[in-house]
C-alpha cells in the first residue's frame, strides 16, 4: 500500500513538472512573438510627443547604451505579457 501511495505522489510530481515545462515553453514562444512586434520607432514617436529637440531624440536613438537598455526592457515587457497571456489561456482551457 505504501508503494502505491508513493507511486501516485511521484506520478503527480511528474505531471506537475511536465505542465510547468509546457507553460514555460508557451511563455517563451509568446514572448519571442511579442518582442518582435516592439519597435524602436514606437519609442521615438513617444519621445517626439514630448516636443524635445529632434537632434536630442536622434542622439538618444543612436546611443548604444540606450538601445541596449531599451531592448532589455522590450524583453521584460514581452515576458511579463506572455506570462499573463498564458494564465488566461490556461483558464480558458479549464472552462
Amino acid at each position: 500500500m505504501a508503494y502505491l501511495t508513493q507511486d501516485r505522489i511521484e506520478d503527480a510530481s511528474w505531471v506537475n513538472h511536465y505542465a510547468q515545462v509546457a507553460r514555460e515553453e508557451e511563455e517563451s514562444e509568446l514572448a519571442d512573438q511579442y518582442e518582435k512586434a516592439f519597435r524602436i520607432s514606437f519609442i521615438q514617436k513617444m519621445m517626439e510627443a514630448t516636443h524635445a529637440d529632434n537632434a536630442a531624440i536622434i542622439a538618444l536613438i543612436n546611443d548604444d547604451r540606450f538601445l541596449e537598455r531599451t531592448y532589455e526592457n522590450f524583453r521584460f515587457v514581452a515576458e511579463e505579457l506572455a506570462a499573463k497571456q498564458v494564465d488566461i489561456n490556461i483558464e480558458l482551457r479549464r472552462a
